[in-house]
């Protein structure tokens, strides 16, 4: 895309930018010809076609530079309303998510705040959910937020917006309510067991990542099932990685194991701990 870019000079015919921004087959000339656009003829005829290319265009990351270009060149009244539109009416995630951002980076009013609690529960993709959460709480970190998390931890059926809810709570409301949802949770959502065991130590946090959250280059992590119990290679290798020494390993385990409620060499299903 970059070398798409650069070999489009503002000097090249303005309607066989136009044309190729509507008609190429291929999505990165496309995308190209829009930008040069935005760039280099800041003006009305930009303008309306980029507001159509944010409803007509086909490929999803075309409509995303469209919209990009809009709120960049024109941050006023009406590609706000666009934006709005689009969080609701696009039929792809990546869309519906780059507006809400877009919305909440130029517009963090009150208006925007009541959209991200209305896709927080409407939208049908966890990955605008997840968006919406984040955004809520960092531009407005109160209790109202805060009571919108735990109803989401409760009511949202997808996985990775209830790990976003629990790491949210931990990070931002890290109290004793936090720690002991934490902890009514930790035998039965990963997520939970490993926030609950970094309480206790980095090795109670990362035994519940799967091997490859040992390492930071990753940015997503998978979790153990603490319903079942974690092998015994899993566990040197986390220990390892805790800078734990061979000696102390087992009792290591066994002082995790007191804080969890479980034994994490059975499972919490079948090693609960009196």
């Amino acid at each position: 895309l970059v070398d798409l870019v650069s070999a489009i000079r503002p000097d090249d015919d303005r309607q066989l930018l136009s044309n190729c921004a509507v008609q190429d087959e291929d999505e990165d000339v496309r995308l190209a010809a829009l930008i040069v656009l935005a760039l280099y003829w800041y003006d009305d005829e930009t303008r309306q076609l980029l507001r159509e290319r944010v409803v007509k265009e086909k490929h999803e990351e075309v409509r995303k530079a469209a919209l990009n270009s809009l709120v960049q060149r024109w941050p006023d009244d009406e590609p706000r309303q666009l934006l709005r539109e689009r969080v609701v009416m696009d039929k792809h995630e990546k869309v519906r998510k780059a507006a809400l951002n877009s919305l909440v980076q130029h517009w963090p009013d009150d208006e925007t705040r009541q959209l991200l609690r209305e896709r927080v529960v409407m939208d049908k993709h966890e990955v605008v959910r997840k968006a919406a959460l984040n955004s809520l709480v960092q531009h407005w970190p109160d209790n109202e937020t805060r009571q919108l998390l735990r109803e989401r931890f409760v009511q949202d059926k997808g996985k990775y917006v209830r790990i976003t809810v629990l790491k949210l709570l931990a990070t931002h409301w890290a109290d004793d309510e936090t720690r002991q949802l934490l902890k009514r949770n930790a035998p039965v959502e990963g997520a939970a067991a490993s926030l609950y065991g970094k309480d206790f130590s980095r090795f109670g946090e990362i035994i519940f990542y799967e091997d490859h959250g040992f390492t930071p280059v990753f940015s997503w992590i998978i979790y153990f099932d603490p319903r079942h119990p974690i092998p015994a290679k899993h566990i040197k290798k986390a220990a390892k990685a805790a800078n734990i020494p061979p000696d102390k390993i087992d009792e290591t385990v066994r002082s995790l194991s007191a804080h969890m409620g479980w034994d994490i060499t059975k499972g919490s299903e079948a090693g609960k701990l009196p």
